[in-house]
C-alpha cells in the first residue's frame, strides 16, 4: 500500500455503511443500544458482550481485512470484559508500546542511560511481520515509553512499511529527539503518524550540542523543517509534535526563546519536566543536583512566567502546568512536597459519590460498590456531619488554608484508606508549614470524573521493552510474563502474555479484595513520591509473590524437600552442621520467595538437570532443587560442601549429588560427564580458576540451547579496591588491570561492557532477556565520591599510590562494579 494518507485523528465517521466487506456491515449492525455513559473510566457499552465477542473472534478466524470498524469493535469489546470483570479475554490491546530498539546516538547530560550495557538489542523485522493482531488495536507507539532512539533501527523503513501495509488505520506515535530522520522515513512520517514527541532540550546551537552531544544543531533543524514541510505538502495537521524540554540550570534562561522556534517547526505543545539528578556512574559530565532548578527557585519562577507569556503569543500549549514559586520553594527546603505533582486536583469530595445511574445494574463483582464516600477529619478520625460538609465546601470555594481530609474507602473497592490532598491550596499551604501528604493521582482522576476506581489498563494497555519484558501500566513492577512475538491467532493462548494465568488473575481480581497488592497501592498511595519508596517495594514483593505461586501452580512442577516446613523466617533458621566443631549454621539472609522468584527469575524454573559450580553452594542449592529434575554441584571447598549437602538433607531433597571441583576436573574430557540444561555459576569461582578454562568446561557441559547464569563474577571496582587494602602485594593485580578484560586468568574481571566479546569465542551468546548488571562500589563513610575515570585513567592513580606518590585514590571507586552479573545462552 503505496502514498496517500493511512491515520485519522477520530473515529467520528467509522467506514461506509454501504460497504461489501461482511464485517463492515456486521459492525453496523451491533453497533447499537448504548447501556451506560458513565460507567469506568472506559468508552459507553454498546450493543452486547457476546455479539462483540463472535465478531472479534470470528475476524480472526477469518482474516478479516483492517478497517476502523476492527479497530472499533475491539475497544468496545475491551470495555464489556472490563466492566464484566473477564480474565480471559478474546480482545486484543487497544494501546501497544514497543520497543523496537536500545540503540540512543545522543548521550545527554542528564541521562546516564547508556545503550552500550544492553549491546546494542533490536526487534527483528520476522517479528514484525508476524504481528497482524496490529490491525485491531488502535495505538502503536515504538519506543513510545522506553529508552532508545526508533529511527536508529537498521530496518525501520521496512518496519514502518509493514505496519503500514498490516495495520493502514494504526495511530502511530513515538519519541524521538528528531536527529536521524532520514528523508524517505519522514515522509512515511508525514503521512501515517498521529503524533511525535520530540526531546528538543535547548534553544541554542551551543546549549543543544552541550546538552545532547554528539548530536548536532543544524541536523535537527533542518530534519524539523522537512517534516513541516511534508505534512505542508500532503495538507496533514498530524502528525501533532509535542516538544520535551528538561529543564536546568544550564538551559534555562534560553526557555522563553523556544516558543518561537517551535511555531517555526509546528510544534503544538509543550511539556517541560525538572531534571532529575542522574545516578553518577557510566560516564563523566553528568549534571549533578546543583544544576537542578530547585537550587535556583527565584531564578527558576521568574523563567517560568516569562515562557508562559511566550507560549501565548506563539499559539504553543503548554501540556502541564509549571511549578509555582512556592512550590520551587517547598522543594527546595527539604523536599516538602513532591516537584513532580505541580497541578493537583481536587480530591476529597463532600458531595454524594455517584458511581452509576440508579438504573443501571452494576455487573458481577462490582453490585457492593458503595455510592458514596466517608469524609473523616484527618486529626479526630470523626465522621464529619452535613453541615460541617457544607461549610467546608464553601470554604474550599474562597481558596481557604485548611487541613487535608482522609478519604476512606471499603475494601471492596480495593482501598482500605486513601490519602488525599483536598486542593490545590492545601498543597501550597503544606509547602510552607512543612505538614506531610500521600495522595494517589490514579485515585485523583477516578474521583473528578466520578467513576468507579476500577483501573482498565490490564483490558488496554501492553507495554514491552527490547528484552520482551511487559508492564500494563508505567509504574507496574517488570515481572509479568514475556511477551512472544506472534500471530493473531495465537495472539490469546496461555502460554502468551496476553492471557497468562498472572494477566487472568489479575483481571479478575481487580476492584476486590483479592486484587493484586500494588493495584490497591497505586490507587491509594502517591507511588513517586521517596518517602514511600519503601512501602512501594514490600507491595511490589507481594505481588511478585503471588506471580510466582501462579505461575509454580501451572508449570506442573510438583515441589520437592520441605522448604514450606520452616514456620518462622529463613533468616531465622538455623541447623547444628556436620563440621568438625558441629557449629550451627544460618545460611539465609533473606526470605523463601526472594530466593524462589530469583530462580524463576533466572531462567532456571523446571529446565531440567542444573549443574552448579560454587564457592559457597548452601544458599541456592535447595531452591534449584526444589523445582528441576536434579543439581550436580561442584565445590572446591569441602567445608562449604559439607554444609550445603545438611541445608538439602534437612529440607529432605534427594535428586542431589556432589563433585569436589579441582583444577584437572576442567580439563578432563567432557564425554566422561553428563551434559546439562543450565549451569549456575558463582562468580567467586573466576578469582580461584583461569576463566577460559571454566567458560570452555561450562560450554562443553552445556546442551545446546543450555542457560549460563554467573553470579557475582569480579568487576573492576573489586579489583581495584583489593589494591587499596594491601599495596604491598598489589602488583599482580595491577598488571591484571593493566591486561583489562582481555586478561583471563586467575583474578581476572569482567565490565558491562566487555562481557559480550569475552563470551563470543565460547559460543556463548549473551541472554538479551538479561542484560549484564553490576554491584556497585560503596564509599565508605566520610569518603567524599568524585566523577568516574577511565579504567586507563584510575591504573594510573592506583600505581602512584601503590609507588606512594599518591594518597589513596578510594573516591575514584565511586559508581565503579565491584561484581558483574550476566546471563548467556549455549549457541
Amino acid at each position: 500500500m503505496k502514498g496517500g494518507i493511512f491515520s485519522r485523528a477520530q473515529f467520528s465517521n467509522l467506514g461506509d455503511y454501504n460497504s461489501t466487506d461482511p464485517f463492515i456491515k456486521r459492525f453496523h449492525a451491533i453497533n447499537k443500544d448504548i447501556r451506560t455513559r458513565t460507567y469506568g473510566n472506559f468508552p459507553p457499552l454498546r450493543g452486547n458482550y457476546e455479539d462483540w465477542k463472535s465478531f472479534i473472534e470470528d475476524a480472526v478466524a477469518e482474516d478479516a481485512k483492517a478497517s476502523f470498524e476492527l479497530i472499533e469493535a475491539n475497544q468496545i469489546l475491551a470495555a464489556w470484559e472490563t466492566a464484566l470483570g473477564i480474565g480471559k479475554v478474546s480482545s486484543f490491546p487497544i494501546s501497544i508500546s514497543a520497543s523496537i530498539t536500545d540503540i540512543c546516538n545522543a548521550r545527554c547530560n542528564f541521562c546516564a542511560y547508556l545503550p552500550e550495557r544492553v549491546s546494542n538489542q533490536k526487534l527483528s523485522f520476522d517479528q514484525f511481520q508476524k504481528a497482524n493482531w496490529l490491525k485491531f488495536c488502535r495505538a502503536f507507539r515504538p519506543n513510545g515509553g522506553g529508552l532508545g532512539e526508533p529511527f536508529a533501527h537498521p530496518k525501520i523503513l521496512e518496519i514502518l512499511e509493514q505496519l503500514r501495509e498490516t495495520a493502514p488505520y494504526l495511530s502511530l506515535g513515538s519519541v524521538t529527539n528528531g536527529s536521524i530522520m532520514r528523508p524517505e522515513v519522514a515522509d512515511i512520517v508525514a503521512q501515517y503518524f498521529s503524533y511525535l514527541y520530540v526531546s528538543v532540550n535547548a534553544a541554542r546551537k551551543e546549549t543543544y550540542e552541550w546538552t545532547m552531544a554528539p548530536l548536532k544543531w543544524e541536523r535537527f533543524v533542518d530534519n524539523m523543517d522537512r517534516l513541516n514541510d511534508l505534512k505542508q505538502r500532503h495538507g496533514r495537521e498530524r502528525p501533532w509534535l509535542r516538544a520535551g524540554y528538561v529543564v536546568h540550570s544550564g538551559n534555562l534562561d534560553e526557555l522563553p526563546e523556544l516558543p518561537a522556534l517551535l511555531r517555526r517547526f509546528g510544534f503544538k505543545d509543550l511539556n517541560v519536566n525538572p531534571m532529575v539528578p542522574p545516578p553518577q556512574y557510566g560516564r563523566n559530565q553528568l549534571l549533578t543536583e546543583e544544576a537542578s532548578i530547585f537550587k535556583i527557585p527565584h531564578r527558576a519562577d521568574y523563567v517560568f512566567r516569562q515562557l508562559e507569556q511566550e507560549c501565548a503569543i506563539h499559539g504553543i500549549a503548554l501540556s502541564k502546568a509549571l511549578p509555582s514559586l512556592k512550590k520551587l520553594l517547598g522543594a527546595a527546603e527539604g523536599d516538602r512536597v513532591c516537584p513532580q505533582q505541580n497541578n493537583p486536583s481536587i480530591v476529597a469530595t463532600d458531595r454524594e459519590y455517584h458511581i452509576t445511574p440508579s438504573s443501571y445494574k452494576v455487573p458481577g463483582m462490582l453490585s457492593n460498590t458503595p455510592k458514596s464516600l466517608v469524609i473523616t477529619n484527618r486529626l479526630s478520625k470523626k465522621p464529619i456531619d452535613k453541615k460541617v460538609n457544607t461549610a467546608n465546601a464553601a470554604l474550599r470555594a474562597s481558596k481557604p488554608k485548611i487541613r487535608p481530609a482522609m478519604v476512606s474507602m471499603p475494601q471492596a473497592t480495593g482501598l482500605n484508606l486513601a490519602k488525599v490532598v483536598v486542593s490545590n491550596s492545601d498543597l501550597e499551604a503544606m509547602a510552607e508549614t512543612g505538614d506531610g501528604v500521600s495522595y494517589s493521582y490514579e485515585w485523583s482522576v477516578f474521583e473528578n470524573q466520578n467513576l468507579i476506581p476500577i483501573c482498565w489498563a490490564p483490558w488496554r494497555a501492553l507495554k514491552i521493552d527490547i528484552f520482551e519484558r511487559t508492564q500494563v501500566c508505567c509504574n507496574f513492577f517488570r515481572k509479568l510474563p514475556k511477551f512472544k512475538w506472534t500471530n493473531a491467532k495465537d495472539f490469546h493462548s496461555e502460554k502468551n502474555m496476553w492471557n497468562h494465568p498472572y494477566m487472568q488473575h489479575l483481571r479478575e481480581t481487580m476492584g476486590t479484595p483479592e486484587e493484586v497488592p500494588f493495584c490497591t497501592l497505586c490507587k491509594s498511595t502517591d507511588k513517586r513520591h521517596l518517602k514511600n519508596d519503601k512501602e512501594k517495594r514490600s507491595i511490589m514483593l507481594k505481588s511478585q509473590k503471588k506471580y510466582y505461586e501462579i505461575v509454580a501452580k501451572v508449570s506442573g512442577v510438583e515441589l520437592c524437600g520441605k522448604l514450606d516446613s520452616v514456620k518462622s523466617p529463613l533468616p531465622d533458621w538455623s541447623i547444628k552442621s556436620s563440621l568438625p566443631d558441629q557449629r550451627p549454621i544460618s545460611p539465609y539472609t533473606k526470605g523463601i520467595d526472594y530466593y524462589r522468584y530469583s530462580v524463576f527469575q533466572h531462567g532456571f524454573h523446571n529446565i531440567g538437570k542444573v549443574l552448579m559450580l560454587a564457592r559457597v553452594p548452601a544458599v541456592w542449592a535447595p531452591f534449584l532443587a526444589e523445582v528441576n529434575e536434579s543439581v550436580h554441584i561442584l565445590s572446591p571447598r569441602r567445608g562449604q560442601c559439607v554444609i550445603a549437602e545438611d541445608v538439602l538433607k534437612a529440607f529432605q531433597f534427594s535428586n542431589y549429588k556432589f563433585t569436589r571441583l579441582e583444577q584437572q576436573l576442567l580439563v578432563a574430557a567432557p564425554s566422561k560427564l553428563e551434559l546439562y540444561d543450565a549451569v549456575w555459576l558463582d562468580g567467586l569461582i573466576f578469582e580461584a580458576f583461569i576463566r577460559d578454562e571454566v567458560l570452555l568446561w561450562v560450554r562443553k557441559m552445556l546442551k545446546n540451547g543450555g542457560r549460563l547464569r554467573v553470579i557475582g563474577a569480579p568487576g573492576i571496582g573489586k579489583v581495584a579496591e583489593s589494591i587499596l587494602s594491601n599495596p604491598e602485594s598489589s602488583s599482580g593485580k595491577l598488571e591484571t588491570l593493566r591486561a583489562g578484560i582481555q586478561f583471563s586468568g586467575k583474578g581476572s574481571y569482567f565490565t558491562q561492557d566487555g562481557v559480550l566479546g569475552a563470551l563470543k569465542k565460547y559460543n556463548l551468546a549473551l541472554d538479551r532477556l538479561m542484560p549484564p548488571s553490576g554491584s556497585r562500589i560503596v564509599l565508605a563513610d566520610g569518603v567524599k565520591g568524585t566523577e568516574k575515570l577511565s579504567e586507563t585513567e584510575l591504573i594510573k592513580k592506583l600505581e602512584l599510590f601503590v609507588s606512594g606518590g599518591e594518597l589513596s585514590p578510594q573516591k575514584y571507586l565511586a559508581g565503579m562494579d565491584r561484581t558483574v552479573s550476566f546471563a548467556a545462552l549455549a549457541v
